[in-house]
């Protein structure tokens, strides 16, 4: 197994599902737990740079509780419990960074780091429905709600960040909040391209299969004719018509019987 193939086997989750829905979410799901694993130690490391040694063990413990729902995953292939898993991870790690980092301030309410929040509710629509995406918007208001009060109530918010970096800190997790929207958003407009194409190439396929099923009955010197799950005749071929004399369109759509004479005998 190459390496190319043996990612591909790491995002995928194992062998692919015939539902294309779900093996897409696998994937969206794998891609965003594999790369918060790989970029905690990153982001762990620059922690541990600028002093913030709490929010270091912080940002690696949040990787390591991130490789057991890895696992599961490929295990389960349950996406709802795992996906909220993950979520919970994202969201109570930005939750204890942002309460470190001045983001809980008069300054921190419009701090960029708030965006974050957003890419984290597109994310559990993205994976789970609206439902769940509900529940998250109501759990991060909940969370405003209560960060508000205590800065109203004058509560001495901490900011692990030394002042000398505060500000390039704040364009980074601007940066960062941007790209993850706009990958979340990249994997709504994929999901739609795909369907959209999936849609045409299923009826493309549709359309060509019965073309073939009636190239062959319409050549086919045996009286045949098809019927659907109601006993309906769906296809009436010219062999069947000339040995009953029954032309297609006066049986097409209704049941079988309707368009033979029968003796009293059957």
């Amino acid at each position: 197994m190459n390496l190319q193939s043996l990612f591909e086997n790491l995002i995928s989750g194992g062998p692919k599902f015939s539902d294309h829905e779900v093996t897409r979410k696998i994937r969206a799901l794998n891609i965003f737990q594999l790369g918060f694993i790989m970029l905690a130690p990153l982001l762990g490391l620059f922690y541990f740079y600028v002093g913030a040694i709490s929010l270091f063990y912080v940002i690696i413990g949040a990787g390591l509780f991130m490789i057991p729902s890895v696992i599961i995953l490929r295990k389960t292939k349950n996406i709802l419990w795992v996906a909220n898993y993950s979520i919970f991870v994202l969201w109570a790690t930005l939750l204890i960074v942002s309460w470190n980092t001045g983001a809980v301030t008069s300054e921190g309410v419009i701090s960029t780091s708030w965006l974050l929040y957003g890419g984290i509710l597109l994310l559990a629509v993205f994976l789970n429905g609206y439902a769940w995406g509900a529940f998250w918007a109501l759990l991060v208001l909940v969370q405003a709600g209560v960060f508000s009060y205590l800065f109203h109530m004058g509560y001495p918010f901490p900011n692990l960040i030394p002042a000398g970096i505060s500000g390039i800190y704040s364009l980074g997790m601007f940066l960062v909040a941007l790209l993850v929207i706009f990958l979340i958003a990249f994997l709504f407009e994929r999901e739609k391209s795909e369907i959209t194409n999936r849609e045409q190439q299923e009826t493309v396929a549709l359309m060509e299969s019965k073309k073939y099923v009636d190239d062959i009955l319409a050549r086919s010197p045996v009286p045949t004719f098809i019927i659907n799950k109601d006993h309906q005749v769906i296809q009436w071929n010219p062999a069947c018509q000339e040995m009953t004399g029954i032309e297609a369109e006066e049986i097409l759509g209704k049941g079988v019987w309707e368009g033979f004479s029968i003796d009293d005998q059957r």
